[in-house]
């Protein structure tokens, strides 16, 4: 789940391997076959083929998903109204709407795809992993750009509360929110004047948030590459 493209870098990582990251119409066809249960997010044309606005040469995965038994969804009313355990919402051809302009579309919040997600997954008995990404964050922090910036993190909170609430009730779920790197290096100065240094990404540490079964995996400090190997732990599997 992203509101970036969902073929993007960091949706992608978990359901695909490519040699280049822009190879995008590679990856919606490598997420197809990859069986996946709950797909929310942006980018619909690389699932489309180029005769109906899409990237596809010929392929349209979205017929595919319809036909395999997935419930599509292409606005926030269809989602909201989605009962299946598999759903592929893609609400925009390329990227999502910033949340700052999400008014202005129909399109639904990450809060209410990340609900829409839990409850589609929670009619597995044998569990699941559900991968959020609040993608714009780092658009953001790109642009340097206050707002953007500070509504899509307040976005991306709502999301992370909806899972937490999701964990309360549940109590056999972990919750992990990360961040991949900062962007930006957003500072105050002296006058508590929001500042940026660049429009880069930066070597800030970043931290990372646990709740749940095995969360005591996750304190202290820790390199980047150590959380994949922490989470797969968690699930039991090995990479």
């Amino acid at each position: 789940m992203a509101t970036s493209t969902i073929t993007h870098a960091t949706p992608a990582a978990f359901a695909s391997h490519v040699s280049n990251r822009n190879n995008e119409m590679e990856i919606a066809n490598q997420f197809y076959n990859q069986d996946i249960d709950v797909l929310l997010g942006g980018g619909e044309s690389y699932f489309l083929p180029k005769s109906e606005g899409g990237h596809q040469y010929l392929m349209n995965y979205m017929k595919r998903f319809e036909r395999d038994g997935y419930e599509i969804a292409r606005n926030a009313e269809q989602l909201h109204s989605a009962n299946s355990d598999r759903i592929v919402g893609l609400f925009a051809n390329n990227a999502m709407a910033p949340e700052q302009d999400r008014h202005e579309t129909d399109e639904p919040s990450l809060q209410e795809m990340t609900g829409a997600a839990l409850s589609a997954l929670d009619q597995n008995d044998e569990g699941f992993f559900l991968m959020v990404e609040g993608s714009q964050i780092d658009w953001a922090g790109h642009a340097n750009d206050y707002d953007w910036a500070m509504t899509d993190t307040e976005a991306f909170e709502a999301a992370y509360i909806e899972a937490i609430e999701f964990a309360i009730e549940d109590e056999e779920t972990l919750v992990v929110m990360a961040s991949d790197h900062d962007t930006g290096g957003l500072a105050l100065d002296g006058n508590d004047n929001p500042v940026w240094s660049t429009t880069n990404h930066t070597g800030v540490d970043v931290p990372v948030y646990s709740f749940g079964p095995g969360s005591e995996q996750f304190g202290g400090l820790m390199d980047n590459t150590d959380l994949p190997k922490r989470i797969a732990n968690a699930l039991d599997i090995e990479l």
